[in-house]
């Protein structure tokens, strides 16, 4: 749930950013959802169900430039960083709501 509050405000300081180095620097709060994401995906998934989990994982991968090209045609490219904030608050209370608790790290036990 971190990670999507974190790319969540990563994302409206992208669209408020007023030069390039503030949207660089920004767009590193991003980056962690991925990884996070394969974590979560791998620890949580039965083998014989990683192939169609995998799937629906990389899905916005293969949508996002396309809603990005339309939504920085028809508005700004502003918007293609306002999306995000819905979807982000939607992730964090699904997120909430249906991810059990990651079990305790023992590997220092």
């Amino acid at each position: 749930m971190w990670a999507i509050a974190t790319f969540t405000l990563a994302s409206l300081a992208c669209a408020a950013a007023t030069n390039l180095p503030q949207l660089i620097a920004a767009r590193l709060g991003g980056a962690i959802m991925v990884p996070v994401g394969h974590l979560i995906l791998f620890r949580g998934v039965k083998r014989e169900e990683l192939l169609q989990a995998t799937t629906w994982l990389t899905m916005p991968a293969l949508v996002g430039p396309l809603l990005g090209g339309f939504l920085t045609d028809a508005l700004s490219w502003r918007s293609i960083f306002w999306v995000n904030v819905p979807v982000g608050i939607a992730g964090m209370i699904l997120t909430w709501k249906l991810l059990p608790p990651s079990p305790p790290d023992l590997r220092g036990s």
